[in-house]
């Protein structure tokens, strides 16, 4: 077993660092299976939730570019998820007026009832988890991933910094 002296005395084994990770994605994945109400996949949920909890101007809505970038994905992904939302009455889509090009999205009373159910399930979703888990374990987890990640940041600005000092 290959160790790595990671600073002065800690030695690591790399497969942990991995095996870490790897967990993280697989709660990713679960937490993306949670059967969500109303037939929505966690796509149209989080599309759902960034119209009615992202939206800046409400009473027109919201561009399809805006989305894509509040959600951190690309436009034509944004336009797919968008086609079956509008088909299921979930949401409205309406050009604009003073540019073409520009689509306006809006959720409708439907779309919005339908994320907040999903939103409550949630809830109710995690609440059993935390309970299960003990709420004290899963503050310390939070405070300990939370940490991992800010520390995560830190080195890579560091980085970024050696970078752009060679540059």
């Amino acid at each position: 077993m290959v160790k790595i002296k990671f600073c002065d005395d800690v030695d690591s084994d790399p497969r942990e660092h991995f095996k870490v990770m790897e967990n993280f994605k697989k709660i990713h994945h679960m937490m993306m299976k949670i059967p969500l109400p109303d037939g929505l996949s966690s796509s149209d949920f989080f599309l759902l939730s960034t119209l009615l909890f992202k939206c800046d101007k409400c009473a027109t809505g919201m561009q399809v570019s805006v989305i894509a970038e509040k959600m951190h994905i690309s436009a034509p992904a944004v336009s797919k998820t968008l086609s079956t939302l509008e088909e299921r009455g979930l949401i409205e889509r309406s050009v604009d007026m003073n540019n073409r090009r520009n689509t306006w999205v809006k959720i409708t009373e439907k779309g919005e009832q339908s994320v907040l159910n999903a939103h409550n399930y949630i809830d109710t979703y995690m609440d059993d988890v935390v309970k299960r888990m003990g709420e004290d374990n899963l503050h310390k987890l939070y405070e300990l991933i939370l940490m991992l990640r800010t520390t995560f940041e830190e080195k890579l600005n560091e980085e970024k910094e050696k970078i752009s000092e060679h540059d």
